[in-house]
């Protein structure tokens, strides 16, 4: 009898574990459909995104596309925590984006935060930062709701601008304002937004590798490569700074670059 009820509670068990699998997976292809299927071209412009999330769904979100004839948008976001909470929540996002007002970044973040902010269970938050790019005059808008900071390596001077406007997390309270940043790109000049997997990358040590350390290495690799080939530098030297420790963050990157 002993053995009987050992095997039903077994097979019970696996039968658990392949409803939670299937449902995994299935969560996984919703999540995946809400990410860009394809980046938006532009003249002289290049953008580029990376996405690793921790677990088979994670809290990071990313999107670009085109506002209009000559505008491009950017958008990225880290919901707290990970796995399927975090992946609904970042499901949320990208609904509230979509039906955002895309006039500039930080009515956009108003509107998307006052939709959300009744919604989202206490405790829980969206950083986020969102870019306008005119990619016939260069001009970049930026705005940011308690996300990382962005990152603008200047050609001419050879050296990093960090973009950090003022803005709470989305999700905490309604009615938050937020704040526009404006700036020009120059030719070769390369701008990047990045969520906190890859800031908060720790070294055997314990020590992040930290917005200075990422900075640091965006502008040795912006001076080197291309956009596409910057991307790729940083995610080889965020794995040599951990040397070896595992990354528990989701990581995801996007920007561009203005091409000469």
């Amino acid at each position: 009898a002993l053995e009987a009820r050992v095997a039903a509670q077994n097979a019970e068990l696996r039968d658990l574990t392949a409803r939670y699998q299937q449902e995994l997976l299935e969560a996984r292809q919703i999540q995946h459909a809400i990410l860009p299927r394809a980046l938006p071209t532009a003249p002289k412009t290049m953008v580029c995104a990376y996405y690793a999330p921790l677990e088979a769904v994670g809290g990071d979100l990313f999107d670009a596309w085109k506002i209009s004839s000559h505008v491009l948008g950017l958008f990225i976001a880290d919901v707290t925590g990970h796995g399927l909470p975090a992946a609904f929540i970042g499901a949320m996002t990208k609904m509230a984006l979509a039906y955002a007002p895309k006039d500039n970044p930080c009515n956009m973040l108003r509107h998307m935060n006052d939709g959300l902010s009744p919604l989202i269970p206490e405790g829980r938050f969206v950083t986020a930062a969102a870019a306008f790019y005119d990619y016939k005059t260069g001009q970049l808008s930026v705005a940011r709701a308690g996300h990382p900071a962005a990152y603008l390596w200047h050609k001419k001077e050879q050296a990093v601008e960090s973009i950090s406007p003022k803005g709470l997390p989305l999700g905490i309270a309604s009615g938050t304002a937020f704040l526009n940043y404006e700036t020009t790109l120059e030719p070769g000049d390369k701008f990047l937004m990045v969520t906190d997997g890859l800031t908060e990358t720790p070294n055997m040590d314990g020590v992040l590798w930290g917005a200075g350390g990422v900075a640091n290495e965006f502008a040795h690799a912006a001076s080197l490569a291309s956009f596409e080939s910057c991307l790729s530098r940083l995610i080889d030297r965020q794995n040599a700074y951990a040397a070896g420790r595992i990354i528990r963050d989701d990581v995801t990157m996007i920007g561009l670059e203005r091409r000469e």
